[in-house]
């Protein structure tokens, strides 16, 4: 068991940012980590300040299962926290150890994220999900 987290791109419309459907059949995986768990919490702070309601669990709401639209603005404030090596430091009994999460996960995020800007461009949409 262990934090899973994935990125993709896919072509569709959807009303809100947070918790929406769409064809999955038109998924592109852009990027998979194991146990980032700073990128982790980075993307829970943005999923409920984007009005994410979360899912209920024993430590009640948390961001697990639940996707979240990245826009070019996310993509380029993630890519300037990442190459500063700033995400915040996460954590939980699944996620992973934090303390240098952001130095080793760096170059691949950073890949990551300019595959997801190139999406964007080609009128795709991004999302990232997560479960532990």
């Amino acid at each position: 068991m262990g934090l899973d987290a994935y990125m993709f791109s896919y072509k569709g419309r959807n009303k809100k940012e947070v918790d929406f459907s769409h064809d999955q059949k038109t998924n592109e995986e852009i990027h998979y980590w194991r146990k980032h768990p700073n990128l982790e919490q980075w993307m829970s702070y943005l999923y409920f300040e984007k009005g994410g309601e979360g899912t209920y669990g024993m430590d009640g709401k948390s961001f697990n299962c639940n996707k979240l639209q990245l826009t070019k603005e996310d993509l380029l404030e993630l890519k300037d926290v990442t190459d500063k090596n700033a995400l915040p430091i996460g954590g939980g009994f699944f996620h992973g150890d934090p303390q240098g999460a952001n130095e080793h996960y760096r170059e691949e995020t950073l890949e990551a994220i300019d595959r997801a800007l190139e999406a964007i461009k080609n009128k795709r949409k991004v999302y990232y999900t997560s479960w532990w």
